[in-house]
């Protein structure tokens, strides 16, 4: 596809027995909007090669195309979805409409999530030492 985000409000079904899967690592439902974002999270610091920037690129388009019907099979009632992917140290090896980074995460949630990962990443950060060190 030359323009991916045209992939933007189309819609395929979602069939549960489809001959591959996705992995998601990340869904947000809105209730009061009915809209339901899907997420890639990727927490390297480096950038990808042009062959994994296509495979991030097509499965972000499949999650696209599928996230209103995906949140439908699951019980939800869904008016509008997208898929993004967060870069979170902010290399992005896909362009916007679809790339977010851990800065613009609290405008796009609209709370202040990043602090939160944050002290998540310190709590498994320091665990992660002690067991190294043998504490």
């Amino acid at each position: 596809m030359s323009e991916p985000s045209k992939a933007i409000s189309s819609q395929v079904p979602y069939e549960d027995l489809g001959p591959r899967s996705l992995q998601i690592g990340l869904a947000a439902y809105e209730v009061d909007t009915k809209t339901l974002n899907l997420y890639e999270v990727k927490r390297g610091s480096g950038l990808h090669d042009a062959g994994k920037r296509r495979q991030i690129l097509r499965d972000l388009l499949c999650m696209e195309l599928q996230a209103k019907s995906y949140g439908k099979s699951k019980g939800f009632e869904v008016d509008q979805s997208r898929a993004h992917i967060i870069f979170y140290y902010g290399k992005c090896s896909i362009k916007q409409p679809f790339a977010l980074t851990s800065d613009g995460l609290n405008t796009h949630f609209g709370f202040p999530i990043k602090e939160e990962v944050e002290a998540a990443n310190a709590l498994f950060k320091k665990r992660l030492f002690e067991i190294l060190s043998g504490q």
